[in-house]
């Protein structure tokens, strides 16, 4: 089994932190997964091949988020499914889930790798191509932001 099929589900949900929407990103990580295949001959090996992967993904992401087509999406405001399960734990995940996707981009993706991925502050830095010490402020500032919102104290930053 490869590292596309072992990861695939972390890949979609990191896709999903990002642009805030399931088709859009398993989109992305398609796109993605192409870029990468295509740019194979560039990785150089100084960080796992998956640390790569979600830098092309979090590249791609940020591209279709400064798009056009995602403003002309934004203007429909389109009705999403919604899960059945009400069990305790579900609603609140998904209150915590919520929360998590009012946060600024910049909080979101650091607290998402942080506590959904376990990847530690260097491989986020690295994976991001961001100072250790911009990725801590960014996790204690985003810890703090969720927490408000999560309280429902704060708005979107």
């Amino acid at each position: 089994m490869g590292i596309v099929q072992r990861q695939e589900a972390s890949l979609i949900r990191l896709a999903y932190v990002i642009v805030k929407d399931a088709h859009i990103a398993e989109d992305c990580v398609q796109e993605a997964l192409i870029k990468a295949i295509k740019k194979c001959h560039t990785f150089k090996g100084k960080s796992s091949l998956f640390t790569w992967l979600i830098s092309i993904l979090i590249n791609e992401c940020k591209s279709h988020n400064r798009s056009r087509w995602k403003r002309v999406l934004k203007m429909y405001d389109i009705d999403r499914d919604h899960i059945e399960d009400h069990s305790e734990s579900f609603v609140q995940r998904t209150y915590m889930s919520d929360c998590l996707m009012k946060l600024d981009n910049r909080y979101r993706t650091v607290l998402y790798l942080f506590y959904y991925e376990d990847m530690d502050i260097a491989t986020i830095s690295e994976t991001l191509s961001i100072n250790p010490s911009t990725c801590r402020v960014r996790l204690k500032r985003g810890r703090e932001m969720l927490k408000k919102v999560y309280e429902g104290i704060g708005g979107n930053e």
